[in-house]
């Protein structure tokens, strides 16, 4: 019997070849638009989103399209940043919170804000919008010309923004920020931020002076270090009331500068429930003292604005000025893409098995 010729070997690698190329080009072409699935979502940073701020889900014709909250000047507070004893590594971990009223809408690249459309104006509508957040701290350098912050992730962190009727917040006194309709709340994940003390670094430029520099003196005579600094907070987000906000948005970034004293707005009376207490000397109250004679972990000597009693607590009292900017989720081509790429390249991997 004539034994069956035995197939070639390198006509079989060249037919496997010629099969495999268009599958490999396939791969390829994948790849590239999986690889490109990060800078996608990246460009929706900061993106428009679609925001309802009469609170009737986009039915009435309301709707705006909006890349920024701008939020006016008001308080932050820095819970006990002088008094609280040091990590072993010289940090020192504390609450901060923060609270502002909103001023504006922004959409930059349509060129619509409140100096050019009252419609993008938050005074224009019967709601007052607001924020309220509170997060720990883990700073370097407190009591030194120059400090730093990040996120200290060992308690729960809030960043809540609030639709009310009437418009009761008040910056002087504090209150009025977080009641009315929650319509938006978020995790914080990250917080990046330094702030210089310009009076430790050239008191004679920066001398101590009022903590309220804001027309009259309404803090009693508090005195002040002055300084500047900024921070950006990262978020996720965790409830979005659909009357407000019509897109899917997944996180978000606050960007704030920070000073010391206040020339923008009013020290408020307290901050997310806080009331601020400073650094005594024995005459003066002074915001952002630290030292022997003042206030440390060991002689923690804190006043309140009209307080005659030892709290026990000095805190660091700062005038912000932020924006709010959305993230969304990648579009659902991009999710279906990315599925496609992960299905060839397990058949690949099945092919070369």
């Amino acid at each position: 019997m004539q034994r069956a010729a035995k197939p070639n070997r390198q006509r079989c690698l060249m037919y496997l070849d010629l099969g495999e190329k268009p599958i490999m080009k396939k791969l390829a072409q994948i790849a590239a638009a999986v690889a490109a699935l990060g800078t996608i979502s990246a460009a929706n940073a900061g993106v428009a989103i679609q925001f309802d701020p009469t609170g009737n889900g986009g039915s009435t014709g309301g709707t705006l399209s909006v890349e920024t909250f701008d939020w006016a000047p008001d308080n932050a507070l820095s819970v006990g940043a002088f008094s609280t004893t040091p990590n072993a590594d010289g940090s020192v971990t504390t609450t901060t919170v923060a609270q502002a009223r909103l001023t504006g809408f922004i959409n930059s690249s349509a060129g619509e804000d409140c100096a050019t459309n009252i419609f993008y104006c938050a005074a224009a509508y019967t709601n007052e919008f607001t924020f309220q957040a509170s997060f720990r701290e883990r700073s370097t350098g407190i009591g030194s010309s120059n400090a730093n912050f990040t996120l200290d992730t060992s308690v729960g962190s809030f960043y809540r923004i609030f639709a009310n009727t009437p418009k009761d917040a008040s910056n002087t006194t504090g209150g009025g920020y977080g009641n009315g309709t929650l319509i938006y709340e978020a995790r914080i994940t990250a917080v990046t931020g330094t702030f210089n003390d310009a009076t430790r670094s050239d008191p004679g430029t920066n001398p101590v002076d009022l903590l309220d520099k804001n027309g009259v003196d309404n803090q009693n005579g508090v005195q002040s270090h002055q300084g500047t600094g900024n921070n950006t907070i990262s978020m996720t987000v965790t409830f979005l009331n659909p009357a407000y906000f019509l897109s899917a948005i997944t996180s978000a970034d606050d960007t704030t500068s920070l000073r010391t004293s206040f020339n923008q707005v009013n020290p408020s009376d307290t901050v997310v429930g806080f009331t601020p207490s400073y650094s005594f000397d024995g005459t003066d109250k002074i915001n952002g003292d630290v030292g022997a004679g003042t206030c440390n972990p060991f002689a923690p000597n804190g006043r309140t604005e009209s307080g005659d009693t030892n709290t026990g607590r000095c805190d660091f009292h700062i005038q912000t000025d932020g924006s709010l900017s959305f993230n969304l989720a990648p579009e659902p081509a991009t999710l279906g893409m990315l599925g496609l790429g992960l299905a060839f390249a397990g058949l690949s991997r099945r092919r070369s098995k």
